[in-house]
């Protein structure tokens, strides 16, 4: 694996809970060692498991002579196994499938048959739907379908949600990112004040804000995202005038505070499918309303629909009437936000380091053989849904 030190906020928080318990994990029988690059490799390959973090390739993807090292000690170690942390489950790193005995990723689709469909445009299901239905130009020129065979190979990870993502104590980007190089060193186990302290719940009674639609617009970056944001936008601005709509890029001070002071909020997808949106909707006490994620396989599952969120379609036609209908019904929008918050809670290396810890001997116990294949997942059936249908189009 490689250090947090140089990898970016998703790469840390993927990290985070090793690093929390690491002390743990050794009383288990697991002794892990982090490395950043490949300037040792010697001591890279005396290991029983080579773990190897994706982003020791994507920020040495330009340099072809490192490139070709890595792949070097891969081909060499007793056992590879390659963590792929990349934000949706449709995306692989192609020149690591043939290197590694195991693939792991945070997301994959619960139905892994979408992954060899003909006719995708892009690997990204919620961007190839809006490609496909808005007749945009194709996004992803370096898409190619994965053969069904390499997934006997694929596993499930972690997500971002055992991470350590905040909106209170540190709520700069740069007080977060002191937080993380402190917490990579000598600290690492350690609990700074207020560290446990993610979670606030404000009495729902004296909230005067009904719904929050804050995100990046991504008008200038990628015209599916910009497309599929802007409708949920759209469905909750209708509603302005005799509801209360907290929208718009905010500064973060003014931000967090109407977290403060909101029922319920929206978190449409990004580049990937689970976003830091959805934490932010836990941690505050917010209720959730998402675009249906059913067709995603994820550890943990936060997304229970009608308990921790509820769910919408795709382009959000039915959004302004479900939000009519549960703004009526503030216990209902209190119980989902109530719920929502403790499954969080309930995986947080914090305050369960257990439900972690064994996910981890899960994982890594395990033989270099096929995964089961995942229950089957009842998919909704509306525009954009993931059904065996989409393969038609």
């Amino acid at each position: 694996m490689t250090s947090p030190k140089s990898i970016g906020k998703i790469g840390y928080d993927f990290l985070y809970p090793i690093y929390r318990t690491q002390q743990q994990l050794r009383s288990l029988g697991f002794d892990n060692g982090f490395f950043y690059g490949t300037d040792q490799p010697d001591r890279l390959l005396e290991c029983d498991l080579l773990a190897v973090h994706s982003h020791s390739y994507r920020y040495h993807q330009n340099d072809p002579e490192a490139v070709d090292k890595l792949k070097g000690i891969m081909q060499r170690a007793k056992r590879c196994w390659f963590f792929d942390v990349t934000d949706s489950a449709g995306t692989f790193y192609p020149d690591f499938r043939e290197l590694c005995q195991v693939y792991l990723k945070k997301q994959l689709y619960a139905d892994r048959t979408q992954y060899t469909l003909p006719g995708q445009l892009d690997s990204r299901q919620h961007l190839d739907y809006y490609i496909k239905r808005d007749r945009l130009e194709n996004q992803n020129l370096d898409f190619s379908h994965l053969p069904q065979a390499f997934f006997d190979r694929v596993r499930l990870s972690w997500n971002v949600g055992v991470g350590d993502y905040r909106t209170i104590l540190s709520p700069s980007h740069f007080l977060n990112d002191y937080a993380q190089r402190l917490q990579t060193g000598w600290l690492r186990e350690r609990s700074l004040p207020g560290m446990k302290n993610r979670y606030t719940f404000p009495p729902f009674r004296t909230r005067d804000r009904d719904v929050i639609a804050c995100y990046s617009g991504y008008q200038k970056r990628n015209a599916p995202i910009a497309t599929h944001r802007g409708e949920s936008t759209q469905a909750a601005e209708s509603l302005r005038g005799h509801r209360r709509i907290v929208s718009g890029f905010l500064k973060p001070a003014v931000y967090f505070a109407a977290l403060d002071q909101v029922r319920c909020g929206l978190s449409p997808f990004g580049w990937g499918e689970i976003t830091y949106k959805d934490l932010e909707m836990f941690q505050r006490g917010i209720a959730l309303l998402k675009p249906d994620i059913s067709f995603l396989d994820s550890w943990p599952d936060y997304f229970i629909p009608r308990q921790t969120y509820l769910s919408y379609r795709w382009d959000a036609a039915d959004l302004p009437e479900l939000l009519e209908r549960v703004l009526e019904d503030p216990p209902l929008l209190e119980g989902i936000a109530r719920e929502g918050q403790e499954r969080l809670r309930a995986f947080d290396v914090c305050h369960a380091p257990g439900v972690f810890l064994d996910r981890f001997r899960d994982i890594f116990s395990a033989p270099d053989t096929p995964d089961p294949a995942p229950p089957e997942k009842k998919l909704r059936e509306f525009p954009g849904d993931y059904g065996k249908k989409r393969g038609q189009d």
